[in-house]
This record gives C-alpha cells, structure tokens and sequence, in this order.
C-alpha cells in the first residue's frame, strides 16, 4: 500500500491544509506583483499640474467647496451645470479638497485608487466570464478540461493587468478630471460582474439547472474516487445529505445579494457619467450570451403565438421608443451650432476614429498618445478616402459579434463591450470628436480579445510542451508583456509633468490643431516664455476654424503675453482688433478671460470708463457659460475695485455722469455674496437685473465698447 494510504486521517487533513495555504499564498504573488507594476507606471504623476476641463469642471465650481458634509451640502453638489448626473465624481472632488486642502497630490491619489479598484472590477468580471466559458466549453468538469488550460485566476489576471497597464488609460487616469469615466466605468463593471456572480450562484453552478444537476452527479462520482478512510469516515457520510438542500438555499440568498449588489452598482453608475445609459443593453447581452443563448429565438417564437393585444401593446411600445428616440436627437440638434461640424459628419467621422480607438488599444505606443489629435472631418463616403474603408470594418465587426457567439462567446461578448460602450460618445452627441479617456471601459473588451487569444496561440505553438511548462511559460509571456506595458505607461507620463509640457507634447503630435497651439501659448504664456507665446497663439488664429475652441483663447494669450512684455498699448491695441474681427461664427470659449485682461490694462492706464465698460461687455458675455459664476466671481472682483476707485477719485464712468457709483458697488458686492453663499438663482436675477440698467452700453467689438 502507497504511503499515503497508510496516514491517519488526521495527518491527511494537516497536509490537505498546508498545501492549500501555500496554494492561496501563491495565487496572490501575481496580484502583489500587478499592482507593483501599476504603481511603478503611476509613480510619476502625483504632482502633475491640472489642465483644461480640471479648471471649469471641478476648480472653479465654488459648490465643490464644501464647509461641512451635512445633508443640504451634499445635495448642493447637484448644483453645478453636471447635475446630479456626475454627483458623485463631484462628491470625491470635494472630499479630496477637504482632506489635502487643495493639495494636487490628493485628487492624484484618489485618481489612481479609483484605477486600481477598476482593476480589481475587471479581475473580478473575467473570473465570472471565464468560469462560465470554461462550463460552455466543457473544461471546467473533470475529465473535460484540456491538460495545457492555465489556471482561470492567472487568465484574469493578464485580462486585469494587460488593461489596466495600457499606456491609454492615462488620459483617464492623469488627467484628474477624467475621473468621471474611470468612476463610471468602476462602477459598470462592477454592477455587470455582480449579474454575472448572482446569476451563476442562481443556478449553484453554471448557467443552466442541468448545469447544476450535472455538477451534483460529478461531485458524487469524485466521493467515490476519494481516499477510503476519509470516504468512510462518519462525517463524511451524515454531512452531504444535510448540507446539500441548506447548500442550494445559500446558494440562492447569495445570488439575491449579488443581484441587489449589482442594482446598486448601477445606480452608482448613474451617478457618475451619462454614458453609463448603456448598462441595461450590457446585461441583456450578458444574459444570451453565457446563460440563455437561444432567448432570441425563443422571444420570437413566443412573439409569433402570442395574442394580438400583445403584439398591438408592443407595436405601440415600438412607436413610443422610436419617438422618444426622435426627440432625444432633435435636442441634441442645438448642440451643433457650436461645433465646426454636422451630425452627419460627425457620425461618418466617428467611424474612421473607432477604427484609429481600436489600433490604438492594440498599439500603445507613447508617440500616438496625446490630449489632442488632428482629425479631417469627413464630408462624404469617400472624403477622405478612408471613410468608407471604417464603415466597412464596422459592419464586418458586427457580423462577427453575430456570427461566432456561440462558437466563441467570450472573443464576441469582448468586441461587442468595445462597440457597445463606444456607442453613444461616438456617435450622434454633438461632443468633441476624438479623445483618449472614452476608451477607459471600452478596452476592457479588447483585453478580453488579445489575452483570450495569446493564450490560445501559446496552446498551439507549444503544444509539444507538458502542461506545467505551458503554464510557466504563459505566465512568463505575460509577465514581460505587463513590464513592458508599464515602462511605455511611465514614459507616457513623463509628459504629463508640467501644464507646458503636456500642452507642448500635443501641439508636436497634432500641428494643424489650433486648440493645441493656443493652450501651449496660453501655458507658455504663464511661464513667462511671452515671445514663443505669440508665436503660438498667432499659429493658433491663423489655423483657426469656425466654432473651434482656440481663437479667444489665443487672443487673451497674445494680450497677456504683450502686458508681460510692458507693451500695454499694444496689449489694448490688438485686444479690441480681436474682439472686434472676431470670425463669425465663433466660440466664446476664452472671451471672459479676454475682457478682464483689457480692464486691467485699461484701469492700469487709468482709463476707468473703458474698463468698466470691459466688465460690463465680459459679465454680459459670461451669462452661458459653464464656468459663468467663476468668470463673474472674477468680474466682480475687478468691477468692486474699479467701482472704489472711481469713488475715490471721483471719475465719471458713463456718458452724463449720470451713474451713481455708490448704488452699483451695493449691487456688486450682494452680487458676491450671493455667488459665494451658492444662491444663484438670486445672484442671476440680480445679474440680470444689473445687465438691463446697462443695455443701453455699446456691444461687443463696437466703437463705444473699445472706449
């Protein structure tokens, strides 16, 4: 008799339990090491100064400021122009401040421990997926499983950790603003994770009740296979009988507790983008692809036998959904009037960038990365020629999520995520045409693909190769692949190191994109580099067009650099020559900060009448804006100064001296109070109320306006 057999049943059980101690010691090498690795890519940015949105999305939003964490101050939240919407990104805004006051090193932190959660929502969904592939596959019973599969835990962890190392994830990790989607996609995948967990303990499991029955049969023929003395063993015997009915009522109050998990997780969601609206659409495919894939089928057959009220009831549901639809993209029509491109463009455009999104994810190379990027707006099928080429890939994509669902569930559900959370940035909402951070959930996908994929290459390039060599090699494979994901996320990051730096490195990388000259002069601008500043903010206006975001801002650029200069005739000079020539149409992104440099240099000059007329013109344009009580929180400010020295000295600062001075600093100084209390439906109606006793003021780029 074998060693073995000859133990006490004692002594078995001791070496059961340490073997399976070093075993869970070392499943978490690999995790410890993968979060190494994220923190050695990361390590570089927590000082990264903020840039764009950071300023009017969180910065300059005076709710996010909060004295306290009471009730009516986290419902103030909702207050900003995101809504509740984005509630709970800017509750974390809030809370960094509150904890680093204002450090920069706190919002950095809590960016990357959002990312690492993420991570770990990512490990967790393909721990989930690949369980139940395996089961579809018939690897996960014994006798079943192929001898050179790789543990299902490394599996999801190269899903997790080629992911989250992907140099492309910095535009939503660095970038502190971008929290928002990282926050969204936490929470998305999250929510699909804990469906999946609550759907596979459902049914005890797999994904079927013959599933389960199934697993009950290969558990008792693995019974009879154990040792004698443990399988006669009165324990052994008694237990199973009782515990098998209480296993199945565990089984299913642990699936309603992932299911209620996963209803929250969705509402977080909801709380933390808008693009989170595609998480139903997620789920429904989640359900036919690993748990009911013959629903469609079965749907329309029930569809055809069904009674005509039912058929009538969901033709009229079809209607109403189409018609909402209809109304949704009629309000989306007013957007493009500010935009230097067409629905339909934008649409045709969009495809040739999902395509460029998808090379991007499976080439990461640092010079392809950046915060702008020039795009050619497609006006037809065939301008630019690669139009037509996209929407071909597109289609084909789509035939294949189709196609191989069944045959290969898992490669088909990872593109299908790609397209589906691409789907409403990249296609009819009037946004922005084309930034890195949209990719953040999205490539999840595309994870799924390539490591599901390099481990079936490794299968058959070496297949000669025992089962434990394979291992260890495909264990290797990724773990060089991860190292070098991490180096190239490091020194993607190095550009992120000062405002300057990440604004030159996008105005190298995209050249013939004036938003990306103007915020470099803008940048170099307050560095003092006043002379290369011009050169870019001139750049900028001649490669300017109509309704792009970088005309006023080069122009408040070229000013600034001017006064920095002492050259403030000239600042003035070519300040109301842009203001007065300004293209038409254009955006008003920039033209606040514009009118409060030409009433400093105004007052500075001592022309007190043209500098209010300045902050008269600026408060009047900064009514729409986003950061429109920022811009007049700083209007006031200088209108207050500029009120107090033309009491002090006695200064006229309208025709007929007819102004009484006395009576505007009272209304200004409410104005503040009101801004800085939060109250601004009275700050608005008093702002009104102001902007009406000056209508008769000159306009914008007029004579009267200019002095």
């Amino acid at each position: 008799m074998p060693l073995i057999e000859q133990m006490p049943l004692c002594i078995h059980s001791s070496l059961h339990l340490k073997a399976k101690v070093v075993r869970k010691i070392t499943k978490t090498i690999p995790s410890i090491v993968l979060g190494v690795l994220i923190l050695s890519a990361y390590c570089n940015t927590f000082y990264s100064p903020p840039i764009l949105d950071d300023y009017h999305s969180f910065i300059y939003q005076p709710n996010v400021y909060l004295s306290d964490f009471s009730v009516d101050s986290l419902v103030s939240l909702a207050n900003t122009f995101f809504g509740w919407q984005r509630w709970i990104p800017m509750f974390t805004f809030s809370l960094d401040h509150r904890v680093g006051r204002g450090s920069i090193f706190y919002f950095h932190l809590t960016n990357l421990i959002i990312h690492l959660l993420c991570t770990v929502a990512v490990f967790f969904l393909a721990c989930q997926l690949l369980a139940i592939n395996r089961t579809i596959r018939g690897e996960s019973r014994p006798g079943g499983a192929m001898p050179d599969t790789i543990p299902l835990h490394i599996h999801a962890l190269a899903i997790a950790g080629i992911w989250a190392l992907n140099p492309v994830q910095t535009n939503a990790v660095t970038y502190i603003v971008q929290r928002m989607a990282s926050l969204q996609a936490f929470f998305y995948l999250t929510s699909v994770a804990l469906y999946v967990a609550g759907r596979r303990a459902h049914f005890g499991y797999g994904g079927s009740h013959a599933d389960r029955m199934q697993g009950d049969a290969e558990n008792d023929r693995a019974g009879l296979e154990m040792h004698p003395e443990v399988r006669n063993h009165s324990l052994f015997r008694v237990l199973p009988c009782r515990l098998r009915a209480a296993r199945y009522g565990a089984y299913r109050w642990r699936g309603t507790l992932y299911y209620l998990g996963a209803v929250l997780s969705a509402g977080c969601a909801f709380l933390s983008k808008e693009n989170s609206a595609t998480l139903p659409v997620m789920l429904l495919a989640t359900e036919i692809w690993f748990f009911q894939p013959d629903l469609p089928v079965r749907a329309w057959k029930w569809l055809r036998t069904s009674h005509w009220s039912i058929k009538a009831a969901l033709c009229l549901g079809s209607i109403v959904a189409a018609f909402v639809l209809a109304v949704c993209i009629a309000k989306f029509l007013p957007g493009y009037n500010n935009r230097h491109f067409t629905m339909p463009q934008r649409l045709l455009t969009e495809a040739r960038i999902v395509v460029w999104y998808l090379s991007l994810v499976l080439w990461p190379a640092p010079s392809r990365l950046s915060i702008e990027h020039d795009v050619a707006v497609s006006t037809s099928f065939f301008h630019p020629w690669t139009t037509l080429p996209a929407i071909g890939l597109i289609a084909l994509a789509c035939w294949a999520v189709a196609h191989f669902r069944r045959r290969h569930p898992l490669a088909s559900y990872g593109m299908l995520w790609f397209l589906v959370n691409l789907a409403i940035e990249s296609t009819v909402v009037p946004l922005e045409l084309i930034f890195e951070h949209r990719l953040y959930l999205p490539s999840v996908g595309v994870a799924m693909i390539v490591v599901t994929g390099l481990v079936n290459a490794l299968r058959l390039l070496l297949h000669s190769y025992s089962a434990d060599d394979l291992r260890k090699m495909t264990v290797c494979v990724f773990a060089i692949l991860g190292s070098c994901l991490t180096l190239l996320t490091f020194a993607r990051n190095e550009a992120w190191q000062t405002g300057v730096s990440i604004y030159r490195d996008a105005a190298a990388k995209a050249p013939l994109n004036p938003r990306a000259h103007a915020n470099l002069a803008a940048g170099l601008g307050r560095e003092g580099h006043y002379e290369e500043a011009i050169k870019h903010a001139e750049r900028a206006i001649d490669l300017g067009k109509p309704r792009f975001e970088a005309y006023f801002v080069a122009a408040n650029a070229i000013v600034a650099s001017l006064v920095g200069l002492g050259r403030d005739k000239e600042a003035m000079e070519r300040g109301e020559y842009y203001v007065k020539n300004r293209p038409d149409p254009c955006d008003g992104g920039g033209l606040s900060a514009l009118f409060i440099n030409l009433a400093q240099v105004h007052r500075r000059s001592g022309q007190l009448p043209k500098a209010y007329a300045m902050v008269v013109l600026g408060l009047r344009n900064s009514r729409h804006k986003n950061s429109a009580f920022a811009d007049q929180k700083n209007f006031l400010t200088l209108l207050e100064s500029i009120l107090r020295e033309a009491i002090d000295r006695n200064i006229c600062l309208k025709n007929g001296c007819d102004t009484d001075k006395r009576l505007l600093l009272a209304q200004v100084q409410t104005l503040k109070a009101y801004i800085a209390a939060g109250k601004h439906t009275e700050a608005a109606q008093l702002m009104n109320d102001f902007l009406q006793q000056e209508a008769g003021r000159a306009k914008p780029g007029s004579p009267r306006a200019a002095g």
